[in-house]
């Protein structure tokens, strides 16, 4: 935008008069309508059917698929083009397989658990020799800086 500003500004180019856009639009009322909101819209639904990261790496096929589309029309493709197809296919690829496995060994980690033990729950038992008879729950209240009726980190887990 700063630069058609900047460029009508100097002179290159000229605001279109009223005549001309009145002439186009339908073209312009489709430009903003079908391609500017409704593809939006679907390439959202499609990020989150597909995850973004999916997403990201399809809208890196866009020149593959014209590709494959041209060939299918005839056009004869040079090495140079079946080179770059083939190396950015491979990379969506091995991209693909890495975030995969990232997002797979993220997963693995094992969530914290908090301190606080309830009634009939596997381990030391209710009362444990580090309180001294006292429960846990009591205990983390009667530590706690806040307020009975104040929700904080400590008695969350009452």
């Amino acid at each position: 935008m700063i630069v058609v500003v900047l460029a009508t500004i100097a002179g290159y180019l000229k605001v279109p008069a009223v005549d001309t856009l009145s002439m186009i639009r339908w073209e312009m009322g489709y430009m903003i309508v079908i391609s500017g909101v409704l593809a939006l819209f679907g390439w959202n639904a499609g990020n989150r059917a597909l995850t973004p990261i999916n997403g990201i790496l399809f809208i890196n096929l866009v020149p593959v698929i014209t590709f494959v589309t041209w060939i299918v029309s005839g056009y004869n493709m040079s090495k140079l083009e079946v080179v770059g197809a083939v190396v950015t296919i491979a990379a969506l690829v091995s991209n693909n397989l890495y975030q995969q496995n990232i997002l797979r060994s993220k997963s693995a980690v094992p969530v914290a658990v908090p301190a606080v033990r309830r009634r009939g729950e596997i381990g030391r038992g209710w009362k444990s020799r580090k309180n001294h008879g006292r429960s846990a729950q009591t205990t983390l209240a009667s530590s706690s800086p806040c307020a009975p009726a104040q929700k904080c980190r400590e008695t969350r887990f009452r």
